[in-house]
């Protein structure tokens, strides 16, 4: 029939892909949903640990869990728009081949004209030959000579006539397999594009996948394990020495201090980090007050309204590099150290 069984296949793959990229940005975006609600969750949480342990060290760690979050958000918007990106390639492509793809057997469509010029010739060829047929068994039986002589003319332009039906019938044939190779070559070369779309599809989803089992995987396996080894305590001794040496690493820049090493520190009193007092100026601010009660230490970045005025709460930088989660003060020149 009018339908070709090449082009429905092209088609019906590109519908199928449309319906899967779509499928799979509703997943990106439920997850990116969940990784918003998980984000808001670990905010309450800290809020809560917090009001009972001013522990500069957990909040800092804890201010980037939220930047690695948003990284993995970001990873998500990304890979869910590129995946929209694909989706309206294949919409485009459908449509700007529209005749060929969605009006199979409908005018404009060059195998669907060769079928109706094909038809047409067929009717004509048989009409013809009808024609012929009954005339020359008229023909013969008629016993008149003189008619004869006509008849046999006669004869000569039937046979003539359907010969030229029988050659348009036979260029409609040749017309028909034309532009139906033509067609079937277009529906192949649509296929490859779909394939090609396809495997890079894939790929990029193994790159995604293989990204995300690799960063994601590790931040909540080292979230779920600074949450547990936070309540395990350190000696005072080793902390002092691991405090002297993330201050030293910080002040000669030879090498990058790694949270994890210092978040194991979480459990002293923030008063150690007072010998330090060049390095750890611009990271930990003391207060006093309204009741002028002893001096107490705020989390670096943290917001204090009901502190007095002309006092100021200073903000530190939190830098991420691939090597792991990196802690590093945001050093200005000091005038008083």
């Amino acid at each position: 029939g009018a339908k070709n069984m090449g082009v429905e296949f092209v088609y019906n793959n590109w519908k199928m892909d449309i319906q899967n990229s779509r499928l799979y940005y509703n997943l990106y975006n439920d997850f990116n949903v969940l990784l918003n609600s998980f984000t808001k969750k670990l905010t309450k949480l800290i809020q809560t640990s917090l009001e009972n342990d001013q522990n500069c060290a957990f909040s800092n760690f804890i201010k980037i869990i939220h930047i690695q979050i948003n990284t993995i958000i970001e990873y998500m918007t990304m890979y869910a728009s590129s995946i929209m990106t694909i989706s309206k390639d294949m919409i485009s492509f459908i449509d700007k081949n529209n005749s060929s793809f969605k009006n199979v057997g409908k005018d404009k469509n060059p195998v669907f004209e060769s079928i109706t010029n094909l038809n047409k010739c067929k009717v004509e060829l048989i009409k013809e030959k009808d024609y012929y047929y009954s005339r020359y068994v008229e023909n013969i039986r008629s016993p008149q000579s003189d008619e004869m002589q006509i008849s046999s003319k006669k004869q000569i332009q039937l046979s003539l006539n359907l010969k030229k039906s029988e050659l348009k019938y036979k260029n409609a044939i040749e017309k028909y397999n034309h532009a139906l190779t033509n067609y079937n070559q277009f529906a192949f070369n649509g296929l490859i594009t779909l394939y090609d779309r396809k495997k890079m599809f894939i790929e990029s989803m193994k790159v995604f996948i293989d990204m995300f089992n690799k960063d994601t995987i590790k931040i909540f396996k080292d979230i779920l394990e600074k949450f547990e080894s936070r309540s395990s305590a350190v000696e005072e001794t080793d902390c002092d020495k691991m405090i002297h040496e993330f201050a030293i690493q910080n002040a000669t820049g030879t090498e990058k201090p790694k949270l994890a090493k210092f978040e194991s520190c979480n459990g002293i009193s923030i008063n150690k980090f007072r010998k330090n007092k060049g390095i750890f100026k611009k990271f930990i601010s003391k207060r006093r007050d309204r009741k002028g009660k002893k001096s107490e230490e705020l989390c670096a970045g943290e917001d204090n309204n009901d502190r007095h005025e002309g006092e100021t709460t200073e903000k530190h930088q939190v830098n991420i590099d691939s090597e792991g989660y990196t802690i590093k003060p945001k050093l200005t020149s000091d005038s008083d150290s």
